[in-house]
């Protein structure tokens, strides 16, 4: 190891800073990337953060195999440089791939989809594991002393950087390849830096050359709109953009304009048939409809409908992301009315704080496939709502259409909206057409579509007599009504998402896969990776304070997401709050100086635990107080993410120094068990514990799995004394 001595610790912790920066900010791209792919569903990003901690865990026990090596400098450098280049490489990848194994029109399955993202993201995340491994014995060994704490606190640092500057800053400006672009040249910084002595010069600079060459190629040409095309099969992308709220991208077929938010398919020009039924299908319900709001959907294809009604006198449409609205405005004819204002705001949010009455309220989203959009399927919105309209007024919800037959995870799903609904309004009925239009009222409501759009003297291209039969719909409409009225009345809330994990358990059905069998085998993965040499007592609860830190971030994401409609962009910030929190806690137990004892790393488990109980009711708290100020509840949410990472920091700190092994033994094993149970806990909570226990018994686990770790130390802990 003389090589490794000669670096110096300041070269070794500036790497140990760049590994946090890039590996973080390539983590924040790949979810990006693969929320547009998988269409934004939040079990994609806790599928990511999972099998990107449980492939890092291993890497940093592999990396003990090297430590021994002679040159080592120079094998550090030349892994930076393949840490540069392989986001790029993963990106392409992951377009290229994606266009020969999932065939237009397919579903992409759950095991599918876990295979590819296990096997993509495998190269870049076993080097980054191995150069923590690596680097933290490298400073150790350059200080004489064990600082795999100080080691840790300067990665978590680098990505606490990252964090505030993806989202802040480069996430607004530059597009995905050059952010790739701008971690190959960090990286390469960091190779020059330790090779910067060697001999021969043009050996060295032959890399840098190469890779310098790709990214000037990334930046300058327009390759990144070229593997995005590859997404849009048979289609012609002509617009794509990645903004704060996530990405929008505009295609052309035939002359019709498509328009995706984060992959999936918000509206296109030339469909008439979803906005005439979602407008008319309401609005035939009320005599003179006066003040209506819209929730998503097209804003001209929409609000057009709704002047077709003399008795208009407002229109408010909402789209959270102003970008979307800009892209409708530029490829297709926009929308002028003095009646209609278009809100760039979350409606959620506005419905709850507005004075203004409605006559109707149309929301036109997706499915309820993930918790951004479950948000408008609950009990909680359904009562805001209710506030909201006029006496006698409607809401309308819909859900991807059942045509003649209703599978059993669609008669779950409609049949817990259906029993939502009901717990808020007197009167809810079913419309079948494109999809499965909800309507609730306190008034009557009426079936007769047909006949009342005659009497209206409304011109429509398909809501008419021409292509509905009143007494077919009537008939179709009881069939939905009677096959869903009959199920047990399970609802649909907040904190207790329930039509979120349905829609998820009907993906995994659609290709056989059992929820139960898929947790079994990842924890057996994480079994033999984590207790091939028996776990230590300290190890357990490293493993436990991983799963409750990681656990914690991954339910902060989530709700943040049910609270304020948008984490896409905040996800960057609420990744360096945490590793703000990992940082602070390994460095203040470096700078303490004072000694440690098995009975201070319980005194940290037993803080822990107590934070882990308190996040629910903080959690309950800012959703009850939905008027107080957003950035007031975002605070709260971020602070308490810093101050359990800032726990568990501690945790680490104490951990390293009161295990008695080789410095390189414990920088292994404790980082890839830390990593372990953080990739346990985000997988667990973000596919079962969350959507089908709730908030608070998903609190109870992890405070249980804290418990077991207290308890197994206080056995054990003497032999640390």
């Amino acid at each position: 190891m003389d090589s490794v001595r000669k670096i110096g610790k300041n070269r070794i912790l500036t790497a140990l800073f760049v590994l946090g920066l890039s590996s973080i900010m390539s983590q924040l791209i790949v979810i990006r990337e693969l929320l547009n792919i998988f269409q934004g569903n939040e079990l994609i990003i806790g599928m990511i953060l999972a099998i990107w901690m449980l492939h890092t865990a291993l890497g940093s026990k592999l990396g003990k195999g090297l430590t021994g090596k002679s040159g080592n400098r120079k094998m550090i450098a030349r892994m930076f440089s393949l840490a540069g280049i392989l986001p790029a490489l993963t990106i392409i990848l992951l377009y290229v791939l994606e266009t020969h194994l999932f065939p237009p029109g397919t579903t992409k399955g759950f095991i599918t989809t876990f295979l590819f993202c296990f096997f993509l993201l495998l190269p870049f995340c076993i080097i980054s594991g191995m150069l923590f491994t690596l680097l933290a014995t490298a400073i150790s060994l350059a200080s004489e002393q064990n600082k795999i704490s100080e080691a840790y606190g300067w990665e978590s640092l680098g990505s606490l950087a990252a964090g505030i500057l993806f989202s802040l800053l480069l996430s607004r400006w530059l597009g995905t390849f050059q952010l790739l672009a701008l971690i190959i040249l960090i990286n390469l910084t960091i190779y020059m830096l330790l090779m910067c002595s060697v001999k021969p010069y043009w050996k060295i600079l032959l890399i840098p050359v190469i890779w310098t060459t790709l990214a000037l190629f990334l930046i300058v040409t327009p390759a990144e709109k070229r593997i995005k095309s590859l997404h849009f099969k048979n289609q012609d992308l002509i617009y794509t953009k990645d903004t704060p709220y996530g990405n929008v991208s505009v295609t052309n077929t035939a002359g019709q304009f498509n328009f995706y938010e984060n992959g999936g398919l918000s509206f296109t020009t030339e469909n008439r048939i979803m906005p005439e039924e979602a407008i008319h299908f309401t609005l035939l319900q009320l005599k003179k409809p006066e003040h209506i709001l819209i929730v998503s959907g097209g804003k001209n294809g929409m609000a057009g409908e709704v002047l077709k009604y003399p008795s208009i006198q407002h229109i408010d449409y909402f789209e959270i992301n102003p970008w979307l609205i800009q892209a409708e405005n530029r490829f297709s004819d926009p929308l002028h009315s003095d009646k209609l204002n278009v809100v760039s705001k979350d409606a959620r949010r506005w419905i709850s704080k507005s004075a203004s009455k409605y006559d109707a309220i149309i929301v036109n989203t997706h499915d309820p496939s993930n918790a951004q959009v479950n948000r408008y399927y609950t009990l909680e919105f359904f009562a805001e709502t209710k506030n909201a309209l006029r006496r006698n007024g409607v809401l309308s919800v819909s859900l991807s259409p059942t045509a003649n037959y209703m599978s059993a995870g669609a008669k779950e799903i409609n049949s817990v909206i259906y029993q939502t609904l009901k717990k808020v309004f007197q009167r809810v009925v079913v419309i079948p057409g494109e999809r499965n239009y909800f309507l609730a009222s306190d008034n009557e409501l009426h079936l007769n579509i047909s006949k009342r759009v005659v009497a209206s003297g409304i011109e429509t291209e398909y809501v008419n007599p021409g292509y509905i039969d009143d007494d077919l719909l009537k008939q179709n409409s009881q069939l939905i009504m009677h096959e869903i009225s009959g199920e047990s009345a399970r609802i649909n809330q907040d904190l207790t998402p329930l039509a979120y994990f349905l829609q998820i358990n009907y993906w995994l059905s659609i290709w056989q896969a059992k929820v139960w069998v898929i947790i079994i085998l990842v924890l057996l993965l994480l079994l033999i990776l984590v207790l091939s040499k028996s776990i230590s007592a300290v190890g357990a609860g490293i493993f436990a304070g991983g799963f409750a830190g990681a656990s914690a971030e991954f339910l902060v994401i989530i709700v943040y997401q049910i609270l304020y409609g948008y984490v896409y962009q905040m996800l960057g910030i609420i990744i360096a709050f945490y590793m703000t929190g990992l940082a602070a806690g390994a460095i203040m137990g470096i700078r303490s100086g004072t000694g440690v004892s098995y009975r201070s790393y319980i005194f940290l488990q037993i803080i822990l635990l107590q934070m882990v109980i308190f996040l629910p009711f903080l959690i309950l708290f800012l959703s009850r107080f939905s008027n107080m100020p957003e950035w007031t509840g975002q605070t709260f949410l971020l602070i308490i993410t810093g101050l359990i990472a800032l726990v568990t920091g501690l945790e680490f700190n104490i951990a390293s120094r009161l295990e008695k092994q080789k410095i390189e033994n414990i920088a292994g094993n404790l980082y890839g068990i830390d990593l372990a149970g953080a990739a346990s806990g985000t997988l667990l909570v973000s596919l079962v514990c969350f959507p089908v226990m709730g908030l608070f018994n998903t609190c109870l686990l992890i405070a249980g799995l804290i418990l077991s770790g207290i308890l197994v130390m206080a056995i054990y802990g003497k032999k640390y004394s």
